[in-house]
């Protein structure tokens, strides 16, 4: 029997022959498909038809994969899952409380556990899941990336599993108060003037008020929602606290707030690099943002591990092979042929090229439709 596994993938790169791997349900929890369906054309048209966005289907695997890239593949596979499903955890539980129901803290609490499961047996998946905001609106993605890089940093203050899943927690409900800001606002497709901007304002206020409103919510989890907007030397808002008054969980959600906000699209303006991201964080050192915790968010989250592969602006794929202590956003990169052997065939150090930034973090499943042992996502 051929080897395959589970894989979650868009439905519009969806095709006839597909054999689903999961049942797929409507909003109303209605069964559509069941698990083991070839897809046709029919199958698909009516899945579009009830909005459905992703499906789960079985992925033949290629003979010539070996074991090793077969189980980096499903640690992929797996943390994206993980991801897509917590996205539709947070869009869930913020329209249910934007409709004026209680919040879902046991649902809330059982996805973050889940994160930090992933996250302490290896961070480096989850760190680097690709198009996550391609499933859905940019203020649900934007909860789940903020939570895994909060728990990231967590996990590297030596924080214990309770208090990890605070601070996932607090990282994926720090948002909460925009279910009180209009849809509209929250939607527009260009800055806020002034005006709009000093209803957005509120937000953070609003979310304290939510979660003391909801009964089992820790007091570090309420602070993270009324503190990520908090700067260190005292300008930012709504109490206008510095210093040691912030928490430090709550200075840790803010640089995840502000990072992954400027590292992604927006419809008014393009993401910046992660190096550009990073610039302006060691701009804010001392001011905006605490200086230990800074370094330490950095160092953890937007710097490229040795061996970890990316794409320069210029195109070229390579691995990481050396970090400079004192340059980390200039690695020394090992550019790999676009051949099945992927041998390295230059060696560029970015300490030596201004013109050049890394781009992104190239996925293991990218890598191996370069070598042809995958389906591109294109072809999926």
């Amino acid at each position: 029997m051929k080897r395959s596994f589970k894989r979650t993938i868009p439905i519009d790169i969806a095709e006839p022959g597909m054999v689903l791997a999961k049942d797929v349900y409507s909003a109303k929890d209605q069964v559509l498909l069941r698990s083991g369906t070839e897809l046709d054309q029919r199958h698909l048209d009516k899945l579009q038809a009830f909005n459905i966005e992703h499906l789960c289907i079985w992925q033949p695997l290629s003979d010539e994969l070996s074991d090793e890239e077969i189980q980096q593949l499903k640690a992929e596979e797996n943390a994206r899952r993980t991801c897509i499903e917590a996205v539709e955890i947070v869009k869930q539980v913020m329209s249910d409380v934007r409709m004026g129901d209680s919040l879902d803290l046991p649902k809330v609490r059982q996805t973050v556990s889940e994160l930090c499961t992933q996250l302490i047996q290896d961070d480096r998946v989850l760190r680097y899941i690709d198009n996550l905001y391609a499933y859905d609106e940019y203020t649900f993605a934007h909860s789940i990336q903020v939570s895994v890089f909060t728990i990231i940093l967590g996990k590297a203050l030596h924080t214990p599993r309770p208090a990890l899943e605070d601070i996932g927690t607090g990282g994926m409900l720090h948002d909460i108060g925009k279910t009180r800001v209009p849809l509209e606002l929250l939607n527009l497709p260009r800055q806020y003037t002034a005006e709009e901007f000093a209803i957005m304002r509120n937000h953070p206020q609003y979310g304290e008020e939510i979660l003391r409103e909801t009964n089992g919510v820790p007091e570090i989890v309420i602070r993270m929602a009324g503190e990520h907007h908090e700067r260190y030397n005292g300008t930012g808002y709504f109490r206008g606290l510095k210093g040691d008054q912030i928490h430090p969980y709550s200075q840790i959600t803010a640089l995840a707030d502000v990072y992954d906000a400027m590292t992604t699209t927006r419809t008014y303006r393009p993401a910046l690099l992660p190096q550009q991201a990073v610039e302006f964080l060691l701009t804010g050192v001392g001011s905006f943002f605490n200086p230990d915790l800074c370094h330490l968010f950095i160092k953890h989250v937007a710097i490229f591990p040795v061996g970890c592969v990316v794409q320069l602006t210029n195109g070229l794929i390579g691995k990481i092979l050396e970090v400079d202590e004192k340059l980390p956003t200039r690695p020394v990169v090992g550019i790999i042929g676009k051949t099945k052997l992927m041998r390295i065939t230059e060696i560029i150090d970015l300490r030596r090229r201004p013109d050049l930034l890394v781009a992104r973090v190239v996925p293991q499943s990218e890598l191996l439709a370069i070598k042809g042992v995958w389906p591109s996502a294109k072809q999926v």
